[in-house]
């Protein structure tokens, strides 16, 4: 992979350009080992042979200079000519590392190796671990390592609503989301935009059905979400969440941003625009059509839809979570009813989705709950991909 390592002149030379002091890790510096790879401003000292076993960009680096690492002075032999792994931080690294050097005796160890696979022990700590080490094995060519994160991360796709009661941060959801698109995965993709929406629509949720939501719990929420909607190009690499994150602030109104530091004059101004753009919904210029999709009456959409099996009864679940007060909702002219609707999407998703799961594993076996929830997914992307557009627009 281009620019995933690089050759150090020498610590000395680098020490101009690091935050602070460079300093030996305390779990993965081993003095037996035989290559010393800088990562942040700390130094890993660690044996190859494993890490050829697993990453082809490793064995590449260290099969083809043999001669001049055994004959001395090459990079990655010591401390002070370490391989500069760039673009990384040093608790990634340790947790990629992780599954080189685990145990089964050490309980971080186990709980990565475990956990994934039963809902009940779903948790952020493992997660974080699954991002990390997808996300590096894709960048240090570990096809089967890779193969086996991808495989433990989309185990969590069965806990959504317990996922989305995490704090974790915007960088770290959006690590995922670009790992997802890198990997090709489709449906891992869709999950990931439904995660990240879900945890701030439930996050920004002061009900008393959600305890672990305290009134500093949603500061935090909402603190990320500006913190989200002001990354840099996020409008261009994921119109779909800016879209979101857009009509998330103008849901919350006009008091909410003056207290926002991060929120510039500027951006006010253009949330105050968007609220009168956007209300009511122009359907012009967002696609609700789909919303009929699998209503008892209307379908406007059939030719574009997935029709179920006979015996897949999904047409009640469908009115339950997109029909009746929440359509009204929708095209209502009530300020912010239409955009608070459009807040609401991922949580009707959810609500769908479970009932979905309770109908269909028994009596369908031509995986419709799979083909129809990833409708609703691309069209709730879309509806917020064209939401998107307005901010361009009021700009």
């Amino acid at each position: 992979m281009v620019n995933s390592v690089k050759r150090s002149r020498s610590v000395s030379s680098l020490s101009g350009k690091l935050d602070g002091p460079i300093s030996r890790d305390n779990s993965y510096y081993f003095e037996d080992g035989n290559a010393v790879f800088l990562v942040g401003n700390v130094l890993f000292k660690l044996h190859s042979s494993l890490l050829m076993r697993e990453c082809e960009m490793f064995e590449n680096m260290f099969t083809l200079p043999v001669k001049r690492m055994r004959s001395g002075g090459e990079d990655g032999t010591c401390d002070e000519r370490p391989i500069v792994v760039p673009h990384i931080e040093p608790q990634p690294f340790r947790n990629f590392l992780l599954i080189f050097y685990g145990r089964p005796s050490d309980t971080d160890y186990r709980s990565l190796m475990m956990d994934a696979t039963d809902p009940n022990n779903h948790n952020s700590s493992v997660f974080l671990k699954l991002i990390d080490i997808a996300d590096l094995a894709h960048r240090f060519v570990a096809p089967e390592l890779e193969s086996w994160a991808l495989g433990q991360l989309k185990q969590f796709a069965c806990s959504t609503e317990k996922m989305s009661k995490y704090h974790i941060s915007p960088e770290y959801q959006l690590k995922l989301l670009r790992y997802a698109k890198l990997a090709l995965d489709e449906n891992l993709t869709y999950w990931v935009r439904h995660w990240i929406r879900s945890h701030y629509v439930w996050g920004m949720d002061p009900s008393p059905a959600k305890p672990a939501f305290t009134i500093k719990s949603i500061e935090r929420v909402r603190e990320q979400l500006v913190r989200l909607f002001k990354i840099p190009n996020l409008r261009e690499t994921e119109p779909a969440l800016f879209g979101f994150t857009f009509c998330l602030l103008l849901s919350l109104g006009h008091t909410f941003w003056s207290k926002a530091s991060l929120l510039t004059r500027q951006d006010r101004i253009i949330l105050l625009s968007g609220q009168v753009h956007l209300t009511p919904l122009p359907e012009s210029r967002i696609s609700l059509q789909w919303l009929d999709a699998y209503a008892q009456k209307g379908n406007r959409v059939s030719k574009s839809r997935h029709k179920p099996c006979a015996r897949c009864l999904i047409t009640r679940a469908w009115d339950d979570a997109f029909g009746g007060g929440y359509r009204q909702m929708v095209y209502s002219n009530t300020p912010l009813a239409g955009i608070s609707a459009l807040v609401l999407l991922p949580h009707r998703r959810q609500h769908f989705a479970d009932a979905l799961k309770k109908i269909s594993p028994m009596i369908c076996s031509a995986k419709c709950q799979d083909t129809i929830l990833k409708f609703v997914d691309r069209h709730i992307d879309g509806v917020f991909a064209q939401v998107a557009t307005f901010w361009k627009d009021v700009e």
